[in-house]
């Protein structure tokens, strides 16, 4: 998560951590340019682009990619609205049910 005023830059202009606005430079994909990365960060990429034969671009986007899904999931917990609906019903019924006798 960037800092308080950090920047995210892009190709066609600077947009800030505040939601500023970024310019599409080509067919509704924005250019981003990522500042001061930790050098060990730059060589694990590069470490996953030699070993999956995949350009810098490539590997950026697919680890992008993999962190997003990733960290949605964990938000979600894996789950959709309606499936987490769906399973706090079902809870609440079982909690509701009387104690069985164990044999």
């Amino acid at each position: 998560m960037p800092a308080m005023g950090a920047r995210i830059e892009t190709a066609a202009q600077v947009a800030d951590d505040a939601g500023g606005a970024a310019q599409c430079t080509r067919q509704g994909m924005t250019d981003l340019v990522l500042r001061d990365i930790d050098p060990l960060l730059v060589d694990r990429i590069r470490r996953i682009s030699v070993a999956r034969g995949w350009t810098q671009h490539q590997t950026v986007m697919h680890l992008l990619e993999q962190g997003l899904f990733a960290s949605e999931y964990e938000v979600t917990g894996g789950l959709q609205h309606p499936e987490v609906d769906a399973l706090a019903e079902a809870i609440a019924a079982l909690k509701a049910l009387p104690a069985g006798n164990s044999p």
